[in-house]
């Protein structure tokens, strides 16, 4: 069973326990939902624990919640950079050619026949997604758009660029 990071606690709101959640989920009102019960993730000691959702609050890409477990500032702000977990069994299903951003990382990618480098990240900050390809020891970013890729393989692990005017 592998596991997908969906969000990362950042900070603490309040003086009730309240954790700030940089989401990275494309669902997040199915995500954290009001006595769901969530898994956290603390990658410094390798442990998960469990928590439930006492409330819940969006606000752009952020979430905002309390635990039932959490009643202190004190104890959220030991919540700090854990990370938000869900098997990958539990993703949304998506339509066709629609991607997650962890199956797309890693990708070799392919120009003109050759492999060029590797899908390195992505930023999801601009009117469209960009893909962060590393290549030696440059990286640059190519528009996720039908006029830079002609094809995405999960399966070959592979992603076929067609344009890269201006771009390198």
């Amino acid at each position: 069973m592998g596991l997908v990071i969906v969000g990362k606690i950042v900070n603490t709101r309040g003086l009730k326990g309240e954790v700030k959640i940089v989401n990275y989920s494309d669902f997040p009102e199915e995500r954290y939902q009001k006595d769901k019960v969530i898994t956290i993730y603390n990658e410094v000691k390798d442990k998960y624990f469990k928590y439930t959702i006492n409330n819940v609050t969006f606000k752009d890409n952020l979430v905002y919640l309390t635990f039932k477990e959490v009643k202190t500032i004190e104890t959220a702000e030991k919540l700090k950079n854990y990370l938000i977990v869900i098997s990958k069994e539990e993703l949304t299903p998506l339509e066709e050619d629609n991607f997650y951003h962890h199956e797309l990382i890693g990708l070799d990618v392919y120009y003109k026949g050759s492999k060029i480098g590797v899908i390195e990240e992505i930023s999801t900050n601009t009117a469209q997604d960009l893909l962060r390809v590393k290549e030696m020891e440059k990286s640059y970013l190519v528009p996720f758009m039908e006029e830079f890729v002609e094809e995405v393989n999960i399966k070959e692990n592979k992603i076929v660029l067609i344009n890269l005017e201006g771009l390198r």
